[in-house]
């Protein structure tokens, strides 16, 4: 059994700050590189997950347990979106560590403990809980305080951006004076893609037919189009005046004003499974979001593919847990579909006749860099030349780049039949229907692969930089359904051998998916439906 207690060394209360170190004593594994510590806040009924960032991990003098220390500082009036309560708040501590998941650590204070405004302060030590009183708290200003301030580069951005953000507040209040609700009217919003396509599509595709549903439509896939005053418009009408709102993906101008009440808004997150840290869970992080940022967290119901992962994307989008609907994915339907696959087949080597008698590797990773406008993947990295010629032409190679990349392989026109890059054209769930190995690092395409049962191999060169970086929610080396090579020789070496560890992927694909029925679209459609028959405006 899995032994683990928490001694807090510091719990001080500071204007609106909970500042917090802890130290975490569990047996200790050498296999776990990583672990996660949590901090589970909760308040009438209400929950915000957050991540405890670990200052140090160390293996202890016995040789048989580890001391994890972490520290943070948690500021109290923004841990629930738009919410005011008197009562306490119920604090716990989590933490996962390799395979071990434990709920509720016991907590004991260390005799050096920093605790301070104490009447404030309570912990219930048979219940391994704490609890504090919320404070109402005046933000003082002062000409010299404003004066010796050092402003980040964030904080020049917010300056610059309040004149016009209360601009569009003004011009969204209007709007919902002059605008009811129409009960009846679903707007489907991306700013991924200029026409509908993914989960949108497949929601879109079930409700189509239904003649008495207003639906709208803004799309667009200019990474600079939320500053494009026609979007700008088109978004806060339907925004004031839509009973649902359905996006897939972060939608910028969702942050610019608050939901009237009798708007629904549902989040169809475009990535299955839960595999790299995102949102509020890369707290302590470089480029995490701030504390008080409202990012994601207005959504009244965002869908994941199983239970299992419903806590990683609560605290990654700053939900309350009853947020989070493990429906499944949408555009995951179309695996369990036989007669689309053959149709997808049919078309792919109707255009590449040239690849039927080939067996097919499909390279798709993800990008470096910190978001779309610095996206790259280093293309030294990867040679498709080498790896078809030391494989005798017993295998095609499919390139597909993550959207994000700009720079392309070259390939020679020797090779060009039968290496080609897709990056800007195929849809990449619909690649996997002719792939015969899947080589990725980081991509969440895993999680589609698996699906298929298609073997992977995982080139992670950089893989203890990135886990420094970006880290994932589950110990890599334990969790990836497929073997892990760091170098292009064991690559080719591990396609040669046929040695692709492909018996982690049922165990692995039966974690992530609740249910393989191929009607995750109907569920949320259904919800969806639900709420348009719930009068309220």
């Amino acid at each position: 059994m899995f032994d683990c207690t928490v001694v807090i060394n510091r719990f001080v209360i500071n204007e609106n700050k909970l500042c917090l170190s802890v130290t975490f004593n569990c047996d200790y594994n050498s296999e776990v590189a990583s672990p996660k510590a949590k901090v589970f806040f909760e308040q009438d009924k209400t929950t915000r997950r957050m991540p405890l960032p670990i200052k140090e991990y160390a293996k202890q003098n016995d040789g048989e347990s580890c001391a994890v220390e972490c520290s943070y500082e948690y500021l109290i009036d923004t841990l629930f979106y738009n919410k005011q309560s008197s009562s306490d708040i119920k604090i716990r501590f989590d933490i996962y560590y390799g395979d071990e998941e434990y709920i509720g650590v016991p907590i004991s204070i260390s005799e050096n403990a920093q605790i301070e405004r104490k009447e404030l302060v309570s912990f219930d030590f048979d219940n391994n809980c704490a609890f504090i009183k919320p404070l109402k708290t005046k933000k003082k200003l002062s000409i010299s305080g404003i004066l010796k301030k050092k402003y980040s580069r964030a904080d020049i951005v917010e300056i610059i951006r309040k004149p016009l953000i209360f601009a569009f507040r003004r011009y969204y209040k209007s709007l919902c004076r002059k605008n009811a609700v129409k009960q009846n009217r679903i707007s489907f919003m991306s700013c991924r893609r200029n026409e509908m396509g993914g989960n949108l599509d497949c929601v879109y595709q079930l409700l189509k037919e239904r003649s008495d549903i207003d639906f709208q439509f803004l799309l667009y896939s200019d990474p600079n189009g939320h500053k494009k005053i026609s979007i700008i418009k088109r978004f806060l009408y339907l925004y004031a005046t839509s009973r649902v709102v359905v996006v897939d993906d972060y939608f910028r101008l969702l942050n610019t004003v608050n939901k009237r009440e009798g708007v629904k808004l549902y989040q169809l997150w475009h990535a299955c499974g839960a595999f790299k840290t995102f949102g509020f869970s890369r707290l302590g992080k470089s480029f995490a979001p701030r504390q008080k940022d409202v990012s994601h967290r207005m959504y009244d119901c965002a869908i994941v593919s199983s239970r299992e992962i419903a806590k990683h994307y609560a605290e990654g989008f700053g939900l309350s847990d009853e947020c989070i609907a493990a429906t499944g994915i949408p555009r995951t339907d179309v695996f369990m579909n036989g007669e689309y696959a053959e149709d997808v087949k049919e078309k792919f080597y109707k255009k590449h006749p040239q690849l039927k008698d080939k067996k097919i590797i499909l390279f798709a990773p993800t990008f470096r860099g910190n978001g779309q406008m610095s996206a790259f993947y280093p293309l030294d990295k990867f040679s498709p030349e080498q790896v078809y010629n030391s494989l005798g032409g017993e295998y095609a190679i499919i390139i597909k780049l993550h959207p994000f990349c700009k720079e392309r392989f070259e390939i020679s026109k020797e090779y060009s039949d039968f290496i080609i890059d897709l990056s800007d054209e195929e849809e990449l769930n619909d690649l996997l229907f002719i792939t015969d190995l899947l080589i990725t690092d980081y991509s969440s395409v895993i999680f589609e692969a698996s699906l298929l049962n298609i073997p992977m191999l995982f080139y992670a060169y950089d893989l203890e930089e990135y886990i420094s970086s970006r880290d994932f929610y589950y110990e890599f080396k334990g969790f990836v359904p497929g073997k892990i090579v760091q170098s292009s020789d064991e690559l080719i070496n591990s396609i040669k051998e046929k040695d692709f560890e492909a018996e982690k992927i049922n165990d692995f694909k039966n974690k992530f998916f609740d249910s393989l029925d191929g009607k995750s679209s109907k569920r949320i459609a259904d919800k969806i439906l639900n709420d348009l028959s719930e009068r309220k405006g």
